[in-house]
Formats: structure tokens, C-alpha cells, sequence
């Protein structure tokens, strides 16, 4: 499908956060936006954007001569009701060729969301993944559509940076713990099997010891599955600089092993849990001469021995104890009628 993707300057980080959470989806598809919009989606997904012109300067008439032409299936405008400028996009012009050529049109994150959910039931597509997304744009909504979907993976990919919410605030935020542990909360009751990565930035300016070992309590007690651990660097011209206290190399590294190390306990006691299950995995190809892998819906990494035919297929798996080096669950490939 051809996507036609807009978003008023006061929305842009929004439509940013929107396509990095459904880029699964979005980069089957071919997307189209005005120019601006368009490079910041780029510059956060790595998706491929057709960009039109800056809006003001022809790019609203471009996206309507497709819309005339037939060219776009579906549009996504996210618009802002209160502080529309004069140089933005009308949306009323847009709305009036979507309505004249009968073509869908999203105005809103909720009824963006609509559409995207609406691609779960396009045959031929078996998983699709629900990349990062910030835990006050993960809505309630999505959490039990995801629940409920045949084709959503229940697994998420969250970004925390900090269990400590003054270093939250530093970082300026738009949520905090208890916001990030709710969300948690919520996925674990509809979805106890649900994978959970978190990322955490350590030794960023600000984070003392006091608040390190409060983030490090805080996300020690949270029920999630692996942590993406990353040292704070500095980059001239941001207002981190302007904050006195500042960790040390050596300090950032001692942080970083603490939670690469609670993270690999985190992992191991999810794929424990699910030891002896049969579940259904889907195969990557790998080199000639080792071992294949591939990841059941909660992205358990599971290995078989290596054969070319299974490439890129689903096939029903009993999962078995860790492999070597314990990335992996060695896994039994099972006969239909053995499951």
C-alpha cells in the first residue's frame, strides 16, 4: 500500500514516535510525506520516505495529485487542533480529496492506530513486532490489542533510560517510574509470557551513586526480560552539559557490568520458565556448518541443527535446555503429529 504521511510542527515528534513503534509494519509498505516530516521519520527508523517538498512550498499539492491520481491508499495527518501555523498543511484540503476519492484518513494517533491494527488482517504477514516505543505513548489500548491479535508478537522493546525519577527529570522525561512500572504491570496481566526489553543508559551527568542504586533497586524489582544497557556520551551543545556531577569512565563501566549481569539473570529466568514447552518458532538462515536459530512469538531465541529447507519457515518446537553458551534454548523439531 502507498501511505501518505503528514504532521503539523507540533506533532512531528508524535508521528516520529508513531512510525518507530509500527516500523514492522510501515516498512512493508511504500510511505510518502512532506519533506520535513518525512527526514525526521528517516532520521529515527531508517525507513525508506518518498519526500515530497517542504509543505508550504508545494508539498501539501504533490501529496493531493496523488490522492486525484488514485496513487495513495491510506493517509496519516497528525494534526494539531490549537496551534496550527499559517506555512502548515490544511488539513481541510486534505480531508475534502480523501473524502472526494474515498480514501482513509487519520487525523489523530487513535485513529492512526485504527488503520495500522487494521493491517493485522492482511493474509501473508505472520508476525509482526511492535518496535521501541516511550511507555507514556504505549497506551492501555495498544497493550490489549496486542493481547488479542493473531499477528502481534507479544513482545515489547521499552525505553526506561533511568530508574530513578530525579535523573528522569534531568534527562527531562515525559513519564516517570511509576508510569514505566504501570505499563509493566499491564502487560504482564494480559500477557504473563510477554518478552520485555528495557534500555538504560548509565553515568549519564546528574546520576549519583545514591540515584544509580535507586534505578538499579527499581529495575531489579520490575518483571521485564532483558535490559539494553548504554554509557552516557557527550554531545556539545546539549543542556546535559550545564550539570555539574560527572561520572567517570571507570564508574560508567562498574555500572554498566552491574546491569548487564542482572540482565543476563533476567533473561535466563525467562527462557527457564518456558523449558519443555512446545511452541511454534520461525527460522533464519544461517551459515553452512552451524546451528540454525530462530524465535517463537515471545522472542525466545531457540536453536536447531542446521537445515536450508527450514529457512524462513514456522515450524513446532519443543524447547530444551540452554545451549553453550547460553544464548539459545536447544529445541526438538516436531512431527504435526507429535504436537
Amino acid at each position: 500500500m502507498n501511505v501518505g504521511l503528514i504532521a503539523h510542527d507540533g506533532k512531528k515528534k508524535l508521528m516520529q514516535n508513531f512510525c518507530i513503534a509500527y516500523r514492522g509494519i510501515l516498512n512493508k509498505h511504500e510511505l510518502y510525506a512532506t519533506a520535513t516530516t518525512g527526514r525526521l521519520i528517516e532520521e529515527v527508523t531508517n525507513l525508506n520516505i518518498h519526500k515530497y517538498l517542504a509543505g508550504p512550498l508545494g508539498g501539501e499539492q504533490q501529496l493531493g495529485s496523488q490522492i486525484e491520481h488514485n496513487l495513495i491508499d491510506m493517509v496519516i495527518f497528525l494534526r494539531d487542533p490549537l496551534n496550527q501555523k499559517n506555512h502548515e498543511p490544511d488539513i481541510f484540503n486534505v480531508m475534502h480529496l480523501c473524502d472526494m476519492h474515498n480514501i482513509p484518513l487519520a487525523t489523530n494517533l487513535a485513529t492512526a492506530e485504527l488503520l495500522v491494527k487494521a493491517l493485522d488482517q492482511v493474509e501473508g504477514i505472520e508476525r509482526y513486532r511492535i518496535s521501541s516505543i516511550e511507555p507514556n505513548l504505549l497506551t492501555d489500548e495498544i497493550i490489549e490489542f496486542v493481547s488479542r491479535s493473531r499477528r502481534f508478537m507479544p513482545h515489547f522493546h521499552i525505553p526506561l533510560q533511568s530508574g530513578c525519577d530525579e535523573v528522569l527529570k534531568l534527562m527531562r522525561r515525559r513519564y516517570d517510574t511509576a508510569l514505566f512500572a504501570s505499563k509493566v504491570k499491564k502487560i504482564k496481566e494480559v500477557m504473563p509470557d510477554a518478552f520485555i526489553g528495557v534500555d538504560v543508559i548509565v553515568g549519564t551527568r546528574g546520576e549519583t551513586e545514591e540515584y544509580f542504586e535507586q534505578a538499579y533497586q527499581f529495575i531489579s524489582g520490575l518483571d521485564v526480560t532483558q535490559l539494553h544497557v548504554f554509557s552516557y556520551s557527550e554531545r556539545p551543545g546539549t543542556q546535559a552539559l550545564k550539570i555539574d556531577y560527572v561520572v567517570s569512565p571507570e564508574e560508567k563501566h562498574q555500572r554498566s557490568q552491574r546491569l548487564l549481569t542482572l540482565s543476563d539473570e533476567k533473561t535466563r529466568a525467562f527462557y527457564t520458565r518456558h523449558i519443555g514447552q512446545t511452541m511454534q518458532v520461525l527460522m533464519e538462515k544461517s551459515k553452512a556448518g552451524t546451528p540454525m536459530h530462530g524465535f517463537t512469538a515471545n522472542y525466545i531465541r531457540v536453536e536447531v541443527e542446521n537445515d536450508e529447507s527450514l529457512d524462513n519457515q514456522m515450524i513446532n518446537v519443543r524447547l530444551g535446555e540452554f545451549n553453550e553458551d547460553m544464548t539459545a534454548l536447544k529445541g526438538t523439531i516436531l512431527m504435526n503429529y507429535e504436537v
